[in-house]
């Protein structure tokens, strides 16, 4: 993609704001909120899908059930060993919603969800044992205060 197709105005950002609380707002009411016409939207989101602005779309849970938990696992990883790596190692695991790679003390931090604390528990165990992780530290999440799309 060059980087003119990078390119995006305020009403992308209105649409894409929009499309970050609810991906299934309807065409309609996403033209009337952007002050454009529908088809001017379809054309805007079918444009911001093929330059890869907007990857896919995604459903966030309402409910959870009382055993269900998330929490951030902290990875600190031996000298030697990447982020990349032990990230591909993750991503294939059920309980990993996100991955990122931080700067400071902590090389890692995974988002995970869990069915209570001995699936966390035991998750935590099998992070602990791949290769290139030399410490964890688990942080589970109490409340969450500000959704992001």
């Amino acid at each position: 993609m060059s980087k003119n197709d990078r390119n995006i105005d305020a009403v992308d950002e209105r649409l894409i704001s929009h499309l970050r609380r609810n991906a299934r707002t309807p065409i309609t009411l996403l033209a009337k909120e952007a002050g454009i016409s529908r088809r001017n939207a379809q054309d805007r989101l079918r444009r911001l899908e093929t330059r890869g602005a907007i990857a896919g779309y995604t459903v966030r849970l309402g409910w959870r059930t009382e055993a269900s938990m998330q929490a951030f696992i902290a990875l600190t990883l031996t000298p030697g060993h990447s982020c990349s790596d032990v990230a591909a190692n993750l991503a294939a695991r059920t309980q990993v919603l996100k991955c990122f790679s931080v700067a400071g003390t902590i090389d890692l931090l995974v988002l995970v969800e869990a069915k209570g604390t001995h699936e966390l528990s035991a998750f935590r165990e099998v992070v602990a044992q791949i290769s290139g992780v030399q410490s964890v530290q688990t942080i589970p999440v109490l409340a969450e205060h500000v959704e992001g799309g």
